[in-house]
């Protein structure tokens, strides 16, 4: 009877979450330039990179850790959207915040009901795992924050934000940020793919790939919404972190790779 009870909530709530998926991709679509499709994209290269980590063969598993980590990022993404200076008034901020928890909460209340699937998983695999989300949800909100100054402030064809909205949205220590962010991104990568028991070359595609995509997500949102043009010096930053944390988690996980290599 409790099997019964979980498999009908896990089918129910998926159903749900398919057709809110399937209304936010339409939603997407109907706008002439939006950065919704940049966590989307992001939760579509998670998706497939989880397929390379042992643990996560079970697609209803992986397609529902997928729903957490674009479902949050896309409401710390709403959250944190500045509005255009022709709707300073329109969102109700109360309502916002309860809106945009019902995605991930329902997402997480998913993967809880699917306990068969998640004994599977080992708790080092779970911790990495979380580091990775939360890390993931935090780009996303603070995305929206920028450092704008000069150059920045001009209007280009699809700037939608007068200068004293752009300059309530910047962000100082910016740069601290990022290097924290990303820098634990990346190993956080890595040490899911160490804890997963995951090949060398699929730690090297897990561990590189996604913490570089987060730092194009990041970077990809303030050329769209704040810039004429990408901010060099922030990529090049970003692209240094990703690979010298990367090579730190490499070097510091390798004992655990070999003893997974001999066995």
């Amino acid at each position: 009877m409790v099997d019964w009870l979980r498999r009908s909530l896990v089918y129910t709530l998926s159903y749900i979450l398919g057709f809110l998926a399937v209304l936010t991709v339409i939603a997407a679509s109907t706008q002439p330039e939006t950065t919704v499709w940049l966590p989307l994209g992001l939760g579509l290269l998670f998706f497939l990179l989880l397929g390379f980590l042992p643990p996560f063969k079970d697609a209803v598993l992986r397609l529902s850790l997928t729903g957490v980590i674009t479902s949050g990022s896309l409401a710390a993404w709403f959250i944190s959207e500045p509005p255009a200076a022709s709707e300073p008034h329109r969102r109700l901020a109360i309502l916002v915040p309860i809106l945009a928890a019902t995605g991930p909460a329902m997402c997480i209340i998913v993967v809880l009901l699917l306990w068969e699937e998640r004994k599977m998983v080992g708790r080092a695999v779970w911790n990495w795992l979380s580091l990775l989300v939360a890390m993931t949800w935090l780009v996303s909100y603070y995305s929206a924050s920028h450092n704008i100054n000069g150059v920045m402030l001009l209007p280009h064809s699809s700037f939608r934000y007068d200068s004293d909205i752009a300059l309530a949205h910047s962000l100082a220590h910016r740069g601290f940020l990022q290097i924290i962010c990303f820098g634990s991104a990346a190993i956080a990568s890595v040490g899911l793919a160490a804890a997963s028991r995951a090949s060398k070359p699929a730690t090297f595609l897990v561990g590189l790939l996604f913490p570089l995509a987060l730092a194009i997500f990041d970077e990809g949102r303030f050329r769209m919404e704040f810039a004429e043009h990408f901010a060099k010096r922030s990529l090049e930053m970003d692209g240094a972190v990703v690979i010298v944390a990367f090579a730190v988690a490499m070097f510091a996980t390798a004992g655990s790779r070999r003893v997974s290599a001999g066995k």
